[in-house]
C-alpha cells in the first residue's frame, strides 16, 4: 500500500474516501488475510482449549504516535506530550518513552469507549491476558519532548491517583466480564513491577487481579519473601521479557542473595557456583519457583528447554531485542534425547507441585 500523509493522518474532509478508492484493492487484500488469520487464530485456540491449554496475550498501556488507533483517535491523546518514568535507582533521570499520553478528560466523554474496546478484544483472543504497566491507569508520568522539563504526575495527588485508577480499572474489568455468552470471561494479570504506590496493589486486591511476584525482587527488611506464602492472587515467576533468564543472570546476583536463594532452593555450594548455564541449578530454581503459593507460575521459554539468551535489555535499541526464536525447529527440538529428559524433569516438578 502507498505511504499515507499528512491528510489521511488528521482526516481532512475527503482523504479517507479517496485512499478507500484509490488503494480499494491493497485494502481488500489487507482485510482478506486479516479474515483469514482470524479464522486461523480461533481454530488453533479451540484446538488448545481440547487439551487443556491457555492462550495468554498482552494488553500494551500505550500505543505509538504513527499507529492507526492515534490517527483514528487523536483527540484521545496528549500528543504534544511524552509518557515515560520517573526517576528510580535505575535511571536517575526517569524515562522518556516517546510515546503520546492518554488525554484522560476526553475519554471521559465516551466513557472510555477506546479502551473498553481493546478489553474486549484481548477477551476474544486471549483466556488470560497481562495488563502492561497498570499504575498507568492511575498516573501517568509525563514530560514535554526535546525540552528541560524533567516530568510530572498526572494526576498529581494520591486522592486524584486512587480515583482515577479505580474508576478506570472499574470500566476495564468490567468488559472482561461481559464476555460473550459460551466463553469463559479471561482472567486479567497486572504487570505490577517497579514503583507501585501501595493504593495501587489495595486496589488490585479489592478486585482481586493477581500482579506479579519476581522472586528474586521480593525482598524485605527480614531478606527474601518465603514464595509459599505469596497471595493466591498473584502471579510468581523468576525473570520477565526484560530480564535474562534466572540460570543466566545468576552469576550477577549479589554473593548473598546468591547465597540466600541457593539455601532456600536446597543447592550444594558446588550447584550454585558452577560457571554458566546449570542444569541442576536450573531444575532446583525452578522447583523453589513452583513451590510458590501463587495461582499461577510463569517461566520463561529459554528457562523450559535451559538456554540463557534473553528476549529483550531495557535501555538498548538493536536487533538483539524482541527477536529470540527456539534455536532449533519444533520438529528437531522434538527428537533431542537431552532436551526430552530435561522436558521430564520439569514435568515432574510441575505435578511434584500440584499444578
Amino acid at each position: 500500500m502507498a505511504d499515507l500523509g499528512g491528510g489521511e493522518r488528521d482526516r481532512t474532509t475527503g482523504a479517507i474516501a479517496r485512499v478507500r478508492s484509490e488503494q480499494a484493492d491493497a485494502l481488500l487484500e489487507t482485510a482478506y488475510v486479516a479474515w483469514t488469520i482470524e479464522g486461523q487464530w480461533r481454530a488453533a485456540r479451540d484446538q488448545m482449549r481440547q487439551l487443556g491449554v491457555e492462550l495468554m496475550g498482552d494488553l500494551p498501556f500505550i500505543v505509538c504516535a504513527e499507529s492507526a488507533d492515534v490517527w483514528a483517535h487523536a483527540s484521545q491523546f496528549e500528543l504534544g506530550l511524552s509518557l515515560g518514568a520517573p526517576p528510580d535507582d535505575y535511571s536517575a533521570d526517569g524515562q522518556d518513552w516517546g510515546l503520546p499520553a492518554y488525554d484522560w478528560l476526553a475519554m471521559e466523554v465516551d466513557r472510555l469507549a477506546w479502551l473498553r474496546a481493546r478489553v474486549r478484544r484481548a477477551a476474544v483472543l486471549y483466556d488470560r491476558f497481562r495488563m502492561d504497566h497498570v499504575v498507568g491507569y492511575f498516573r501517568q508520568w509525563v514530560r514535554r519532548p526535546g525540552g528541560a522539563d524533567r516530568g510530572r504526575f498526572d494526576p498529581e495527588g494520591e486522592d486524584l491517583q486512587r480515583t482515577r485508577g479505580r474508576r478506570v480499572l472499574g470500566a476495564l474489568l468490567a468488559e472482561v466480564e461481559h464476555s460473550p455468552v459460551g466463553v469463559d470471561p479471561p482472567r486479567a494479570i497486572a504487570e505490577d513491577l517497579g514503583v507501585i504506590p501501595p493504593f495501587v496493589r489495595d486496589t488490585l486486591r479489592e478486585r482481586g487481579v493477581p500482579g506479579y511476584r519476581v522472586l528474586p525482587w521480593e525482598k524485605d527488611a527480614a531478606g527474601f519473601r518465603d514464595p509459599r506464602a505469596f497471595p493466591r492472587e498473584s502471579v510468581a515467576s523468576w525473570s520477565t521479557h526484560d530480564t535474562a533468564p534466572i540460570d543466566a543472570w545468576w552469576s550477577d546476583l549479589p554473593e548473598g542473595d546468591r547465597v540466600a536463594l541457593a539455601r532456600r532452593a536446597g543447592l550444594t555450594t558446588e550447584v550454585a557456583g558452577a560457571p554458566g548455564i546449570d542444569g541442576r541449578r536450573s531444575l532446583a530454581l525452578l522447583r523453589d519457583l513452583y513451590g510458590a503459593s501463587s495461582d499461577l507460575a510463569l517461566i520463561l521459554a529459554q528457562e523450559l528447554i535451559g538456554v540463557g539468551e534473553r528476549i529483550n535489555t531495557p535501555g538498548t535499541v538493536g536487533p538483539q531485542n524482541w527477536t529470540w526464536r527456539l534455536p532449533r525447529p519444533i520438529e528437531d527440538l522434538s527428537a533431542d534425547a537431552s532436551l526430552a529428559a530435561r522436558l521430564a524433569a520439569v514435568r515432574a516438578l510441575v505435578t511434584a507441585a500440584g499444578r
